[in-house]
């Protein structure tokens, strides 16, 4: 026993077996001998516990004389010597182990073991050595550890940009040597990355206005992509040109790795004045097959007589105008087919997209000195029911947890006349009654003619676990020999669970009643023998075996009766 224990620890339990019936093989145990005092011993059960904190420095070992005497006529005894050791204390055992595992990997598989190599060892029987999750990070039930084997299971799937790292703080017991003992283990989880993003440009097309007069080497635009995977290769971007219309070379260059564009040589707008170009962002995952990408178009045009067609072309210029100032000379009103000083619209507008236009338009004459004039040009478009909502995709699911309240959002909805659409239940769900729903939903405008769209919306219904399992019967009644040998079958009972999942899965254990002569298969139910049954020891047998779900968040057990007669039946 350790020293410094709090009085009342129980050092071990003393055994002796009368085949006598009634008062002549009922036992009483007694303790005698130098200091016995530090201990007390059960009378009835042969319990031996400590009476106080024991210290090694003070006495190491300890030895008593244990008396079995029965209540017959006479009475019978019989002695036996006990040896105590107190050992000293030590600090709590703690071991820290690593596994590593990738995203992306299936529910219900094994990351890995917390079970130590010398535990493999056949020596070793099943429930000897237990393990149990105490604590760590892992809010969520993401790992479960098997109670008897230390594997690892991984419960849902993984997701690297949510969860990088994981820490478990598993308490293993070992009943499997003379003097049981646990240890702490702390395990770290590491979740790699793996490349299931590809890289993402926020706009395309893209729009790029430049002036006629810049010089080469200056910046034009920064392409930009993001990949959501996490640090590493997998989220490190290469950009490179895919195509350019017309074929110029040498004329833009883009740096590979900032994704910045600049001029490579001097501008002729007369013999270039667009440029189309597909720039293409590519992911370094370490396995090139696996490399991800994609890619976007670019229109370049030079700042010069086309600004103003551009403008009202809708065109979004890279500078972020919100008042643009034209200088417009003869030579541009010629160019620009506008004489007379009328503008005129080159392009359909949509009003959806931008609703006004702010021109100042500055007329400039050649004279000495040169004199100007300016005058502010408000647009506006006017709108006319032309197109009628679109939803974003065909079809939307979304989940619900069951038995929430009426009126709880379920999903909200938009389609892009920027209309929204909040769904919502109107009454409590039960996912066991109904575990899906699909719906039509409908989105009208009001203009004139009235234009509609229509999406499917597929909702699942969440379970939570409000069951819990239920045994076929309350109560069983089972007949066995004294003579039935180990392993031999008892009864085979059977609990449900409705929940889904891990809230649905059942697991089965027995009540310290059994006292170890009975055992219970925890997935199938079924009750064993586990020990030779002796009459003259106990009579019959009355215990509990009980059903819990594996809900990781709030687990739910129920329990059937398995009652007791005396005779020659041991177990009904």
């Amino acid at each position: 026993v350790a020293e410094g224990l709090p009085s009342g620890t129980v050092v071990g339990t003393l055994s002796a077996k009368d085949p006598d019936e009634g008062e002549n093989g009922t036992l009483h145990y007694s303790l005698s001998g130098p200091r016995a005092e530090r201990f007390y011993l059960n009378p009835t059960s042969g319990e031996l516990r400590t009476a106080s904190p024991l210290r090694s420095t003070e006495r190491a070992e300890y030895g008593f004389t244990v008396t079995a005497a029965d209540h017959g006529t006479p009475g019978l005894s019989s002695t036996c010597q006990v040896l105590s050791n107190s050992r000293s204390s030590t600090k709590p055992n703690i071991l820290s182990m690593t596994l590593n595992t990738v995203e992306g990997a299936a529910p219900g598989s094994i990351i890995g073991s917390v079970r130590p190599p010398d535990h493999q060892d056949s020596t070793v029987q099943e429930g000897q050595v237990t393990y149990l999750v105490v604590g760590g990070t892992d809010q969520d039930g993401t790992f479960m550890v098997d109670r008897l084997e230390g594997d690892v299971y991984l419960v849902r799937e993984l997701d690297y940009e949510k969860g990088s790292r994981y820490m478990l703080h598993i308490e293993v017991s070992d009943f499997s040597k003379a003097f049981p003992s646990s240890h702490l283990i702390k395990l770290d989880i590491n979740v790699q990355d793996s490349n299931d993003h590809a890289p993402e440009f926020s706009e395309d097309p893209v729009t790029i206005v430049i002036p006629e007069n810049i010089e080469p080497g200056a910046s034009i635009y920064t392409f930009q992509a993001v990949d959501r995977d996490g640090s590493g290769p997998n989220s490190e971007l290469h950009y490179s040109i895919e195509h350019h219309w017309p074929d110029t070379s040498d004329l833009l260059v883009l740096d590979s790795v900032t994704g910045v564009l600049t001029l490579g040589q001097k501008l002729d707008h007369e013999s270039t004045p667009s440029l189309y170009l597909v720039v293409r962002a590519t992911d370094h995952a370490l396995n090139p097959s696996q490399r991800r990408w994609s890619s976007v178009t670019a229109r370049l045009f030079w700042l010069s007589t086309f600004l103003l067609m551009l403008f009202l072309s809708k065109v979004k210029i890279n500078l972020d105008f919100k008042t643009l100032k034209l200088h417009l000379h003869f030579s541009h009103v010629l160019l620009l087919s506008l004489p007379t000083g009328s503008l005129s619209i080159l392009k359909a507008l949509d009003r959806e997209e931008q609703e006004v236009f702010n021109l100042t338009i500055v007329a400039e004459d050649h004279g000495t000195p040169q004199l100007s004039t300016s005058q502010v040009l408000c647009v506006q478009v006017i709108d006319v029911n032309d197109e009628a909502p679109v939803f974003q995709q065909a079809k939307f699911e979304a989940q619900v947890m069951e038995n929430r309240g009426p009126g709880t959002t379920v999903f909200t909805i938009t389609a892009t006349d920027r209309d929204q659409g909040a769904l919502s239940t109107s009454r409590g769900l039960d996912r066991e009654t109904k575990a899906e729903y699909n719906l039509k939903v409908v989105a009208m405008d009001r203009g004139s003619p009235t234009l509609s769209a229509t999406v499917t919306v597929k909702i699942k219904v969440l379970d939570i676990n409000d069951n819990s399992p239920v045994f076929k019967k309350n109560s069983y009644t089972v007949e066995v020999s004294e003579d039935a040998a180990e392993s031999f079958q008892v009864l085979q009972v059977s609990a449900t669970d409705t929940d889904d999942d891990l809230n649905g899965k059942v697991l089965y254990f027995l009540s310290q009643e059994a006292h170890g002569a009975f055992a219970v298969d925890e997935e199938t139910g079924l009750i064993t023998t586990s020990a030779p049954l002796d009459r003259e020891k106990i009579a019959s047998y009355s215990f509990q075996v009980f059903a819990a779900d594996l809900s990781p968040a709030a687990p739910r057990n129920s329990s059937a009766q398995v009652n007791r007669h005396d005779g020659d039946q041991f177990l009904q």
